[in-house]
């Protein structure tokens, strides 16, 4: 319902998009996904390596993961994260044990919360070799240029230079490399879409648009 530069899914409620139309579209997304809206869980993000319990999640809750176990909270609840270049990251088990939404931007990357909800998940009884594990639409490689102090803060092999050219850093090697040195075999491992920043028509992408971009929403339940 969204328009202009918000159009047309947006999930993101406060870079100026019409609240009303932020609202439907969730309606709209609850009806399309089949589950109540009041079950949907999210949390105000700050760009760490932070993963909350749905159930201890308040107002005031600040993360950039959440998850939950079918025992704590029952299967209709669903978790979500919003990106709109950062790399979104979902998690199940085999068993439809437990689920997660991560939001790794760059600062989450290097500071692995891929891995630390694998750690989550581990915790809980879960098998590492039983988790299946979706990295959603993000930046791509050739369009995430970083400065050398950025660049510094990752591993060479995740880091494109060009000669006499700046860096450009692969968010999505490195999400996929911290998923299985966490113990996500590497055959359960999908890559879902493309790069936000170079599909202007299927994405939201706020380093080619700023704030007058819309969000995307990755969700997961059981």
């Amino acid at each position: 319902m969204s328009r202009g530069a918000y159009a047309s899914l947006n999930f993101g409620g406060h870079w100026g998009d019409n609240a009303d139309a932020v609202r439907e579209n969730f309606c709209l997304l609850g009806k399309a996904a089949d589950f109540s809206l009041d079950r949907l869980v999210r949390v105000r993000q700050v760009h760490g390596a932070r993963v909350l319990a749905a159930h201890d999640v308040d107002e005031t809750s600040e993360a950039d993961g959440l998850w939950f176990h079918r025992d704590h909270v029952g299967p209709s609840q669903v978790v979500g994260v919003t990106t709109a270049d950062c790399v979104p990251i979902l998690l199940v088990d085999q068993a439809a044990t437990a689920v997660a939404a991560l939001h790794s931007g760059w600062r989450g990357t290097v500071a692995n919360i891929a891995g630390a909800g694998v750690e989550t998940f581990a915790d809980a009884g879960i098998r590492r070799d039983s988790i299946l594990a979706a990295i959603g639409p993000c930046i791509g490689v050739g369009a995430f240029e970083v400065d050398n102090e950025v660049a510094k803060r990752f591993p060479k092999t995740v880091v494109r230079r060009a000669h006499g050219s700046k860096a450009h850093v692969d968010l999505v090697a490195q999400v996929r490399a911290q998923l299985i040195e966490a113990g996500v075999p590497a055959g359960q491992i999908c890559r879902v879409g493309g790069c936000t920043y170079t599909r202007r028509d299927l994405y939201f992408s706020y380093r080619r648009d700023g704030t007058k971009t819309g969000q995307h929403l990755s969700f997961i339940g059981l």
